[in-house]
């Protein structure tokens, strides 16, 4: 199975980057203390880069991405590298 989402934890915020291309799609900035949960989200909103099909839609398939990543047996799609300001901005 193609993965088409990973993830890669860095300075608090959780960038979910789509596979195919590398670019960050979504970010959440994440309360990395307990009880753990979003502060902030972020999305791609740049047509050039990615097609997105409205904020209803975009949510299921952040859902989506958040399911992929953390159910993937036997395979860690977490990513330790840094991300290039040029892939989400």
């Amino acid at each position: 199975m193609d993965r088409r989402w990973y993830g890669v934890l860095d300075c608090g915020w959780l960038h979910i980057i789509r596979s195919w291309t590398d670019r960050c799609i979504f970010q959440l900035k994440v309360r990395t203390t307990a009880p753990h949960h979003v502060i902030k989200t972020w999305m791609s909103r740049d047509k050039r880069r990615y097609r997105n099909a409205g904020t209803t839609q975009e949510i299921g398939r952040l859902n989506q991405a958040i399911d992929e990543i953390l159910t993937t047996e036997g395979e860690s799609l977490f990513r330790e590298q840094a991300i290039d300001f040029w892939q989400w901005h």
